[in-house]
């Protein structure tokens, strides 16, 4: 592929993420509604190679329902990553997610997953894309209810990285970023379609190991769609 067609082709993918995002707000409904609201998204995340094949994932989340407040979500996520020498790895990890209503008559959930996954990387001209492939298997446990769903759950992700300021990301670089994910149940009594993710942010490699994102994120139920204000940091030291 030519460069100018890669570069058609990442900026037709951003565009038709933005068309998607604008059509996914939902109209206004009572204040009282989640869906109304604008939320906040905080992560960390952490790849930290100890060896040539090995490195560990560490990932904390924390979601809110409105801005910098009402906790909606906690995340904790480590994981083991065994890395290819021509640049894909695969992962096997563990999820607790802590789940609170957004209003006190509401249920919360508790959380376990266990998860495998595939990270693969095909480089496009400037362009960074990476799928992700990741299946779960989920055991959910409602507050104040002593029965435990069980449900299995396929994730995919395709991300894109675009440098802005440089040729390419490295340290000092400001770069676009960008994905699409979808969610689809494969086992319990849910229906099929779980959710999609489209996210949008502005980000900056701060050295070869920190990088920080500003970004927005639509998350697109069938019935309706949060809107998340996302703040990531990244921190990948290399401890070998």
């Amino acid at each position: 592929m030519s460069p100018a067609r890669a570069a058609s082709a990442a900026a037709a993918y951003l565009c038709s993420a933005l068309l998607l995002s604008a059509l996914s707000v939902t109209p206004l409904r009572a204040q009282d509604d989640p869906s109304d609201q604008l939320g906040t998204w905080l992560q960390y995340f952490g790849d930290n190679r100890i060896s040539d094949r090995f490195s560990i994932h560490t990932e904390v989340e924390y979601w809110t329902w409105e801005a910098a407040s009402n906790p909606h979500v906690l995340i904790l996520r480590p994981a083991v990553n065994f890395h290819l020498r021509d640049g894909p790895f695969f992962s096997l990890g563990y999820t607790y997610v802590k789940s609170w209503p957004f209003e006190e008559e509401g249920i919360g959930t508790k959380q376990n997953h266990f998860f495998q996954q595939l990270i693969l990387r095909s480089p496009v001209w400037r362009v960074r894309l990476f799928h992700r492939y990741r299946f779960e298997e989920r055991w959910i446990r409602f507050d104040e209810v002593e029965e435990t769903d069980f449900s299995t759950r396929l994730r995919y992700m395709l991300l894109l990285q675009f440098p802005l300021t440089r040729k390419a990301i490295e340290p000092n670089t400001l770069f676009l970023a960008s994905y699409n994910e979808l969610f689809i149940n494969t086992g319990g009594r849910e229906r099929a379609f779980d959710q999609n993710r489209v996210y949008v942010a502005l980000a900056y490699q701060i050295t070869r190991t920190m990088c920080f994102h500003t970004g927005f994120l639509w998350q697109i139920f069938q019935d309706r769609t949060f809107r998340r204000l996302q703040f990531a940091f990244f921190f990948n030291p290399d401890l070998r």
